[in-house]
């Protein structure tokens, strides 16, 4: 299992979990210049996505080494990241009351959702 964390340090660390039994292996660690609130990784299509605290949305190269993708279309912090599997699409739910789905193929967004009127949580 390969899991990625994120902290006020600034950091973000990849890490190799085996078993219950073995120390977390540390694969990586990236020098951010924001904090990054939300992270999800998607083995299957190789894609590290994040959500920083300036509400953008950036993806990451095959290496983990830098931003190759990033939008901002949110005017709140970004709470859930979805990755469809089979398809070019990014999906983000934020407090601002919008979801919005983003077309990695074209980089442009595909649609927005006003859903709530306060907000959403997820």
């Amino acid at each position: 299992v390969i899991i990625a964390t994120s902290g006020l340090d600034e950091v973000i660390n990849v890490w190799l979990i085996t078993s219950r039994k073995k120390k977390p292996l540390r694969l990586r660690t990236i020098s951010v210049n924001v904090v990054h609130n939300l992270i999800h990784w998607n083995h299957k299509r190789n894609m590290f996505v994040t959500a920083d605290m300036n509400f953008n949305v950036n993806i990451w190269d095959k290496k983990l080494q830098n931003i190759i993708w990033q939008r901002k279309h949110h005017k709140a912090m970004i709470v859930d990241i979805l990755l469809p599997n089979k398809t070019h699409t990014v999906i983000t739910a934020s407090l601002d009351a919008t979801v919005v789905a983003y077309d990695l193929g074209y980089e442009k967004v595909k649609y927005v959702l006003s859903t709530h009127k306060r907000g959403l949580i997820s």
